[in-house]
């Protein structure tokens, strides 16, 4: 596997969602950019290809939870889509798809989990892979990690996640605040790639990507 992390400023994002239309979500649009180029690179087969897609659930509650409730509180679904409809048909599909989710399924993820635990001797017995069995994206671009100060008066200038696990999946892409939104450049984001290193080369110079101005900040093997 290999990874890098893409730092799109606000210009870039707000150029990606000019060709789109008005409602669409950076999230929806960067993870629709990413998403055609493996198409290209790993040379799928047409039609529908299953994804996974990775959202908070705590704002979306009839009683919504704050962001510290819980280290994370992240909901897994499922969504088609046709990478072959191009880039606004896919943008429509995940932001529908994000807006639609309702209580009930989180819920009901809930309860499955809880079961499986139960069933598993508290899981030792019945393990299995969350990121990246299928193609994954991951919205967490709501999470304002540049506001954070560690030391008083100091905050960070670059955040980076991981997610361990992945090896012998489709990748993980993860869409995360920016440090320039701290600043009120709120349309900013960083991405966070990891494919299998062969669809890697080819993503990671991908002329549409970089064609937007973003900037590659760090790329190289996880293992």
């Amino acid at each position: 596997m290999a990874s890098a992390t893409f730092r799109f400023p606000s210009s870039s994002v707000h150029s990606l969602l000019s060709h789109l239309p008005a409602d669409s979500s950076p999230f929806a649009a960067l993870s629709t950019l990413f998403l055609l180029a493996i198409y290209r690179a790993a040379s799928l087969d047409p039609g529908p290809h299953a994804l996974t897609v990775v959202t908070d659930f705590r704002k979306r509650m009839y009683a919504p939870l704050p962001h510290g409730f819980y280290g994370n509180a992240t909901h897994f679904s499922r969504v088609e889509v046709d990478p072959a409809a191009g880039l606004a048909s896919v943008v429509r599909e995940m932001d529908s798809h994000v807006s639609g989710l309702q209580e009930e399924e989180y819920w009901s993820a809930i309860e499955w989990l809880a079961e499986r635990w139960k069933h598993g001797n508290g899981g030792s017995a019945s393990t299995f892979r969350m990121y990246g069995p299928e193609l994954t994206f991951v919205k967490v671009d709501h999470l304002m990690a540049y506001a954070s100060e560690m030391v008083e008066g100091v905050r960070p200038v670059h955040v980076s996640c991981w997610v361990g696990g992945t090896e012998g999946g489709e990748g993980v892409v993860m869409v995360l605040p920016s440090p320039e939104m701290a600043e009120g450049e709120e349309a900013a984001r960083t991405v966070e790639v990891t494919l299998p290193a062969e669809v890697a080369e080819k993503v990671f110079t991908d002329e549409e990507i970089l064609g937007y101005g973003t900037t590659v900040v760090f790329s190289g093997r996880v293992n």
